[in-house]
This record gives C-alpha cells, structure tokens and sequence, in this order.
C-alpha cells in the first residue's frame, strides 16, 4: 500500500482504450516512480484477524541514474466464520516479494521494469463438486497453494511535436494446487504499443496495437477443459477534437480485436465534453463493449452437486457460445469550486445482450446420483438503469469528506436482482498533536438472488504521527456488527465478514 501512487476508477465501458472485457468499467492502480521510494521502510501490525503482517522496503540510486526499490511482506490471516457461529475453514498465510527499477537514461527515453513472485498457503473448504459421482456427498477440506509470478517492462520514448510512444511488454504466471481435486495453471504474455501525437491545434490522437497468448493446463478432476492456448491481437484509434477551444471537445474511438473464442470484435466509443465555464462540466457517451468467451464457457466439463441431495448439476461443452455485449447510454454532470467542494452525477443506461445462460437438458440416473446436463447459450437480454452520485467537500483546512451513492435497477424478477442501492460515506480529520481520526461508512442493500441480507459496515482508524518517519495506527473494521455475509462464492464456502481490529506500524529510515 505504501507504494501507491494513485487509483484510478473509470466507470462505465472503457473497451475502445483497454479492449474486450472491459465493459462495466476499468480500475487502474498506478505504483510510485521508484524515486519516490528511497531509503527504508518498516510496516508491522497484528489483530484479532490479522494474527501478524510485517512489509519491508528498500530504495536506492545508482551512479547511472538508475532507481529501484524491492520489498518483502508476509501475512498471517485467521480463519473467518461459517454460517452456525462456527469457525471457517479458510486461514491462510501469505509470503510476497517485488521489485522497480526506473531508468530516465536522457531526456527522450524513459525504461521501468517490475515484478512480483508470491506463495499463499491456505486452507480449502468447497462445495461436493466431483467428476466422480461416486464421491458426490463428499465435504472437501484441504489445503490450497496459490503461487504467482509476473514482470513488467516498458519503454517511453518523447519524440518532436510533444509526440510520444510506449512499448510494454507484460507476463504473469499463476499456479493452483488443492491436491486431488483442483490443479491448474495459467500464463499469460502481453505486448503492447501506443503513439500519441497532435494534428494541428484541434486533433490528439492515440493508436496503438496489442497481442495476448495465453496458456491453460488443467489437470485437477473438478475442471476439465481441453483448450489449451489461446491468442488476441488488437488495434485502437483515439481521437480528442477541440471543436470550441477550452469549452467543448468530442472524442472518438475504436478497439478491433480478433480472438480465437468468437472471432472478430468491433468496440466503438463516442463521447462529448462541454464546459462552459471552469466550475462546470456537462458529458455524454455511446459505447459498445464486449465480453468475450472464455475457454471455461466454451470448452469445460464441470460438476456441480447439490449439497443436500442427489442431484448432480453437469455443465458440458458449448463451443458455439459468442460474446456477450454491451451497448451504454450515459450522460453526466460534474461541479467544481476551486478545490474546496466539487460533486458529479451520472445516469446510465445499460443494454446488453447475448448474455450467457444455462440451458437445462433431460435428467438422467447414474447409480444413486441423478445427473443433470446443463449447457451455456446466449439467450439472455438484459437492461440496466440507474444513477451514480460523487462529491467531495473540504470543510476545514483539517477536516474532508467525501461520498458516493449509487441506484442500480436490473430489469429482472425480484427475486434474481442484484443490490439496488450502495452507500459509501469518508471522513478524515487532522487533529492537534498530529493526530488523525478516520471514519468510514457502507451500506449495501439486499442481494436477493444470493439471499445475502443488506449490510451496514463501519471502520474506524486513530492514527498518531509523533515524527515524519513513524506512523502509528489503532485500526476497528465491521463494528456495526459481529459478522455479517458480503458474498457467497461459486465453488468456495464463503465466510462472513467479522467485527476486527488491529494495531499498525510505520517506520521510514
């Protein structure tokens, strides 16, 4: 957490910039220039959940110019709670370790590179979900290990006019290992490109292209899937028109992609930007996203048994599925003054189509289990409305708030809809002697298709700074509550969010 720099979140479809998949909206996590990170760094903390995590960190300059900075974390987590007040089966212990360098070697050229390897070792509690239906009634508990590893690297290069390119190349690796009944292991490689430059006064424009191999190998009985590689391969324009300078722009765009599940997607989006002062913004937007198949919808064999019964759920193959997709409606607008208060408003209209069911088929008996078949096809049609509202306020020099409310109507029976209405409300304040009090408060309505209860979340944080390298915090989290459900898993037993607290802390050096 300490090396982040900013998150960034784009609501809405972002596929024209970021390609297929990104289609209800897009978050960005931005790391620090390893510059920003020199010397040493100490964090360490244990609490009534976190039984212990310690992170150190270490940056440093070469005579070169080079930067860089590593770091290693180890987390303690216990388990949660199961529905009955028992105590789940789901503690899990966590081991990371990572790197940045940054590199300006001139004024034009820029290079960064990054990793990350971790191993997390947990327990494993799931549902019966067997090939073998002999086994069907069977609780599994077992340990899970989840190991990973993934580099970055990418080149900037400033060029005349203020234009600019940036070549990245980026691989992630992630093993999961159960014992028997799960084993798998996915790689992923991505290459990208992008060139930026002006035309004229009134034209930025961005292309870019892009190619993605992945790579399955499922060898665990619950999972089978025959796939093996897939590829992706891209392009994108992005044009921003000054069409009155300083008060209306409009932007075009398009991603084109080809993959091997349904081939070939187009992804456009248009959107306009009007200003007619600084304290006031008004925007629209059209967007067409896809989601495109996975090697699971398309080419998996799965079981699902119902716990509690005979029945035996058999997801089989469907190699005709297509993309799932999205076409957005949306219209916002944002207040300003100065940087003391601003708010923003936005109101959506979500169509989308294609979307993936389950078609069931004719039961049949096998031994005491009866089986039965189900099978993904695309004929769901769905539409969303709702409204999202965001705002800031510094009241005082020491104290800010900020807030978001959003209403989210699925046209749906009752009793398949999501949670309508979600509630975030952040209070920081400085107090004297260095002092910060921290409030934050959630609330999320029913989701009535999983038979998770609304929910109400209170966390709290005291933190003390007696000097500018120490960093002292008395963290509560759920205290509005004992426990309560936030999800409820596919395949995993889901436990309960619990009340907790923790101590924390900082040392630089």
């Amino acid at each position: 957490m300490e090396d982040l720099d900013r998150i960034e979140v784009i609501r809405g479809p972002g596929a024209a910039l970021w390609g297929s998949n990104a289609v209800n909206g897009v978050i960005n996590i931005i790391t620090k220039n390893s510059a920003q990170t020199q010397g040493n760094l100490l964090a360490t903390g244990t609490g009534s959940e976190e039984n212990g995590f310690v992170t150190y960190r270490y940056g440093d300059k070469l005579e070169s110019g080079l930067t860089y900075r590593a770091y290693g974390k180890y987390r303690d987590r216990d388990g949660g709670l199961a529905s009955g007040d028992n105590i789940a089966f789901d503690d899990k212990q966590m081991g990371q370790l990572g790197f940045r360098t940054d590199w300006q070697k001139n004024e034009k050229d820029h290079f960064t590179t990054q990793g990350d390897m971790y191993y997390l070792d947990s327990e494993f509690d799931f549902k019966s979900i067997f090939l073998d239906v002999s086994q069907a009634n069977a609780v599994v508990k077992t340990g899970l290990v989840q190991k990973g590893a993934n580099i970055l690297t990418r080149w900037t290069r400033e060029l005349e006019d203020d234009s600019s390119f940036k070549l990245q190349f980026y691989y992630d690796r992630v093993g999961r290992d159960a014992g028997g009944p799960i084993l798998n292991e996915f790689q992923k490689a991505d290459l990208d490109f992008q060139y930026n430059f002006s035309l004229g006064s009134t034209h930025e424009i961005s292309w870019g292209l892009n190619y993605q191999y992945q790579d399955y190998n499922y060898d665990g009985p619950v999972l089978l899937i025959e796939t093996e590689r897939s590829h992706l391969a891209g392009m994108f324009a992005h044009d921003e028109i000054t069409l009155v300078p300083d008060k209306w722009s409009l932007i075009l765009g398009a991603q084109i992609e080809h993959n091997d599940f349904s081939g070939l997607e187009f992804q456009p989006n248009i959107r306009t930007l009007w200003t007619p002062n600084p304290e006031h913004s008004y925007w629209a937007a059209v967007s067409r996203a896809v989601k495109i198949p996975s090697a699971r919808a398309q080419d998996a064999i799965l079981n699902i048994f119902s716990s509690g019964a005979n029945t035996l759920l058999q997801e089989q193959k469907a190699p005709d599925v297509d993309s799932e997709i999205l076409w957005a409606y949306e219209v916002g607008y944002k207040f300003k003054r100065d940087t003391k208060f601003s708010f923003d408003v936005t109101a959506f209209i979500f169509d989308y189509n294609n979307l993936l069911t389950s078609f069931t088929g004719t039961a049949f008996v096998q031994g005491a289990v009866t089986i039965t078949p189900t099978q993904n096809v695309n004929t769901l049609s769905r539409t969303i409305y709702g409204a999202e509202f965001t705002g800031q306020w510094e009241v005082q020099d020491n104290w800010r708030l900020a807030g978001s409310y959003s209403y989210t109507h699925l046209n749906l029976e009752a009793s398949q809809r999501e949670p309508e209405h979600r509630i975030a409300l952040r209070s920081y304040l400085n107090l004297p002697h260095n002092l910060q009090f921290d409030t934050s408060y959630y609330f999320v309505s029913s989701y009535v298709a999983k038979k998770i209860p609304y929910y109400h979340r209170l966390d709290l944080r005291l933190g003390w700074s007696p000097t500018d390298s120490i960093d002292l915090s008395l963290v509560g989290q759920n205290l509005t509550d004992e426990s309560h459900q936030e999800l409820s898993e596919a395949l995993e037993r889901a436990s309960e969010t619990q009340r907790s607290f923790y101590v924390k802390a900082t040392f630089k050096f």
